[in-house]
């Protein structure tokens, strides 16, 4: 698969609940890298953050590892990640099994750190 490069809606999982975005973002299933998202408890809204990178695996809408600062660092840690058939999963639990069955957690964990 190659990069897709969009603009509108996604969704991002936050504490309440999954939450729709709006913006550029890229998509490489089952990942997508969007800028990362900030709360302020002083005006009780989410900024976006223009220097930090995050990625978001679609089908749970979980975030993975970090914000990063370049899209390309960010770009080749999920081009690493879509390696791991574990993450065509659809539920953390089931990624989580998967790559510890398979001998692989260690491995990945090291990637989104």
């Amino acid at each position: 698969m190659k990069w897709q490069r969009r603009k509108g809606n996604f969704y991002v999982k936050h504490k309440e609940g999954m939450r729709t975005r709006n913006g550029i973002h890229y998509l490489l299933y089952p990942f997508i890298v969007h800028r990362e998202e900030r709360f302020s408890r002083d005006t009780e809204e989410y900024t976006e953050v223009k220097n930090r990178w995050m990625v978001t695996h679609l089908p749970t809408g979980f975030n993975l590892g970090r914000g990063y600062r370049l899209l390309k660092d960010t770009q080749s840690v999920v081009e690493k990640l879509t390696e791991y058939s574990a993450f065509l999963l659809p539920t953390q639990d089931a990624i989580m099994n998967s790559l510890k069955e398979e001998g692989v957690y260690d491995k990945v964990a090291s990637l989104v750190s």
